[in-house]
């Protein structure tokens, strides 16, 4: 009886506090982030148009109508933009298409961010070398290396 008596008596004085600074009372803090339930989904080692090897995101659950850029950052620090100005669809969806072989892009691992004015997100996503030859291409995931000289 004790133990109730004192918690009732310290969040008297809690509130009472706060109501004589002109504050209001706390509220709760720990209410559910809508951010959670945002997704970004990789697809690796897919055709991503006119023979090209790549990976293509998948943004499901966003907020319809929202602008995201896309792009990545290496090991090293190194930030490469891939896409900008990507737009969710009414359902919150939107789906865009990277080559391997992009500008700035070397084999290695890399985070693929995709962000819009307030929202981010990340995967982690390996690299390969590409490597061409008389019948298409092939993909060599063990090559992680530097960028080219």
């Amino acid at each position: 009886m004790g133990r109730s008596r004192f918690s009732f008596i310290v969040l008297f004085c809690i509130h009472a506090t706060c109501f004589a600074a002109g504050g209001k009372p706390l509220q709760k803090v720990d209410s559910p982030d809508t951010r959670s339930t945002i997704r970004l989904q990789v697809q690796e080692g897919v055709d991503v148009g006119r023979g090209r090897p790549g990976f293509k995101l998948a943004l499901k659950d966003w907020p319809p109508g929202v602008s995201c850029d896309v792009y990545a950052l290496a090991t090293d620090g190194t930030s490469v933009p891939l896409a900008t100005g990507v737009m969710t669809d009414a359902a919150g969806a939107a789906s865009v298409a990277i080559p391997y072989e992009s500008a700035g892009l070397y084999p290695g691992s890399w985070i693929i961010g995709v962000s819009s004015k307030d929202l981010s997100r990340g995967e982690r996503l390996l690299v390969p070398r590409v490597i061409h030859g008389k019948h298409g291409w092939r993909l060599d995931f063990k090559s992680v290396g530097q960028p080219p000289a």
